[in-house]
């Protein structure tokens, strides 16, 4: 399906995007802030130059896009896009990823709950943790808190902290419902 500028792009505000380098592959990622007239993504990390050309991939519940060109300005952290003419579409993507500000997490200390998926956590820790290392983590929620346990899939220094991601073992019946009403709200 075809569509003409940003009106059905609402979709992917909030959600987590990538953006490649076609240069040299370099990723990006970050999160779409604004989806109106011209696309705004927030990048965690380095930012491309301006006149980088770029492949952005955006991806939702309901639907998926990618288009290439480059930043139209980038301020902070911040860089825009103008949107093509035209944008394909594609398939959804069942496990994309969801900004998290009201669910809070700890470890064995407090972690900072950076975005969450139907099958997983990511998340930022003062500690560096082991790839394939089980651990609980306890959630608070506005559905009341949560006793998850996953095993950890990836962590990367990011500054002086590092960036988890955590993909969850299977919840209970009650956790389960829980995080469904999260990830809904």
């Amino acid at each position: 399906m075809a569509i003409m500028n940003s009106a059905p792009m609402k979709r992917f505000q909030g959600t987590r995007s990538k953006i490649v380098r076609e240069s040299d592959q370099k990723e990006y990622y970050g999160w779409v802030v604004e989806t109106e007239s011209e696309l705004v993504i927030t990048i965690d990390g380095d930012m491309p130059a301006e006149s980088d050309k770029l492949e952005v991939q955006l991806g939702s519940k309901t639907g998926s896009c990618t288009f290439s060109g480059s930043t139209s300005r980038i301020i902070g952290n911040r860089c825009s896009f103008e949107w093509p003419k035209l944008i394909r579409i594609g398939e959804p993507m069942l496990e994309a990823r969801k900004k998290s500000e009201k669910v809070r997490g700890m470890i064995e200390t407090p972690v900072e709950i950076l975005d969450i998926a139907p099958s997983g956590i990511g998340l930022m820790t003062d500690f560096n943790l082991e790839t394939g290392a089980s651990v609980d983590l306890r959630l608070t929620t506005d559905y009341g808190d949560m006793s998850v346990r996953g095993s950890v899939v990836y962590c990367r220094p990011e500054g002086t902290q590092f960036r988890v991601g955590l993909k969850l073992n299977e919840l209970s019946r009650l956790d389960q419902a829980r995080w469904d009403q999260i990830l809904a709200a």
